[in-house]
């Protein structure tokens, strides 16, 4: 059926060229046709039969053979004109569907996005059943740390691999080879500031080992006393996961190392590092994984639980406590003789099995461990189990922190 189509121009001339429809009648005579269908019958006063009226000549059935004329013409018109019009209408909807569509792929293109970067980078999170520690080890396998500065280079955060044992290398050149396996920017972290420097290990007299590093001649280390304090958190941490307690610097194989802050630095011997380390929570900006990092404080442990509720000196909304403030200690001791702590929890205080106390179990450990404690106690914990760990029970100090797939 082929479909007229009327825009409004011509509509409106159609319309004004309808006949006109006009009531002639005199307003006279109209009333008395009106009185005269009221008074069709009537009785006499005898109470003789109804007597028909004569019915008066229909005058308006031309008008309103006119009216209905405009009426079907107007019936024909209208509702092609009202399809137009929906015809549009659908048309803008399916354009704006169509764009609201684009619009709605463009934005979850970076909500997508996000979640695959989440997905990859949890294949580089902490495996151990969501713990950020390493407890147990393979005999078959060894555990290579390194230490990497967060993107403001105000604090270094401890990265571990569990790595297959290789009888032809060394630990150093194992941790020259690790490079490959950081994946800093996925994590929020910066970059792997020892990349050209040169590692070695020698025996001292005593027939105990030293740790030899020997940077280039136009190295950066010396360059503020930012680079400066990740440089030696850094060779600290190394030296520290090798076991060693002294440090000798070379530039570019002659002895020591300029510093701008410290002038020539031959040797660092890490027996009078006297201040302890506190662990606590670090989130970097944007990022769901969640690290352990530790902080030199000069306070004994019997103190340290303390100090890890308190917000640290360092500007930044990614360093957390590691303790909420909810969290209460009846007492808290270290026995130097069995290198045994114990933890009691005071009287109301409420633990639960989730990830704020999952952390501050952890952190715990950690700080109980840089303290000399080789096992935890815990009394009084309201759950049996928090994580991995059963708080009925002495726990190992961890191997190592923040461990990442290899």
């Amino acid at each position: 059926m082929h479909k007229s189509t009327f825009n409004d121009d011509q509509l409106e001339k159609l319309l004004r060229n309808m006949p006109k429809v006009k009531d002639t009648q005199d307003p006279e005579q109209l009333f008395a046709n009106i009185s005269s269908r009221l008074e069709e019958k009537k009785i006499d006063v005898n109470g003789n039969d109804l007597i028909k009226t004569p019915k008066r000549k229909r005058t308006w059935i031309l008008p309103t053979l006119a009216s209905i004329a405009a009426i079907i013409i107007v019936s024909l018109v209208i509702p092609s004109f009202l399809y137009e019009q929906d015809s549009a209408t659908e048309e803008v909807n399916k354009k704006a569907n169509v764009q609201k569509s684009i619009i709605g792929e463009k934005q979850e293109e970076p909500e997508n996005f996000t979640m695959m970067a989440e997905e990859g980078m949890m294949t580089r999170m902490a495996f151990d059943g969501g713990s950020h520690l390493i407890t147990e080890l393979p005999e078959d396998q060894e555990i290579i740390t390194v230490a990497v500065p967060d993107v403001f280079a105000q604090f270094i955060v401890p990265i571990s691999f569990i790595v297959p044992k290789d009888g032809e290398m060394t630990n150093l050149e194992r941790i020259e080879t690790i490079q490959e396996h950081l994946h800093e920017e996925d994590w929020g972290l910066s970059s792997y500031i020892l990349e050209n420097v040169k590692f070695s290990e020698e025996q001292m007299d005593n027939g105990v080992k030293k740790l030899i590093i020997d940077v280039p001649e136009n190295h950066p280390y010396g360059n503020g006393s930012a680079m400066e304090i990740m440089f030696l958190s850094t060779v600290k941490e190394m030296a520290k996961q090798l076991g060693v307690s002294t440090v000798e610097f070379r530039t570019d194989s002659k002895p020591g190392i300029m510093l701008g802050n410290y002038g020539e630095l031959k040797v660092l011997d890490l027996e009078k590092e006297k201040a302890k380390r506190l662990y606590y929570i670090f989130q970097p900006n944007g990022q769901i994984q969640k690290f352990l990092v530790p902080f030199p404080k000069e306070v004994e442990f019997t103190k340290a639980l303390e100090e890890m509720k308190l917000p640290m000196e360092i500007d930044l909304q990614q360093i957390k406590p590691a303790i909420p403030e909810s969290i209460q200690f009846k007492s808290v001791g270290i026995d130097p003789s069995t290198h045994h702590a114990v933890i009691e929890f005071a009287e109301g205080t409420t633990l639960t099995n989730d990830e704020t106390n999952l952390l501050m179990v952890e952190a715990i450990l950690m700080t109980a461990k840089e303290h000399g404690a080789q096992t935890v106690e815990f009394k009084n914990a309201t759950v049996d189990f928090i994580g991995p760990f059963n708080m009925l029970e002495s726990i190992q100090v961890p191997l190592a922190v923040n461990p990442m797939p290899y």
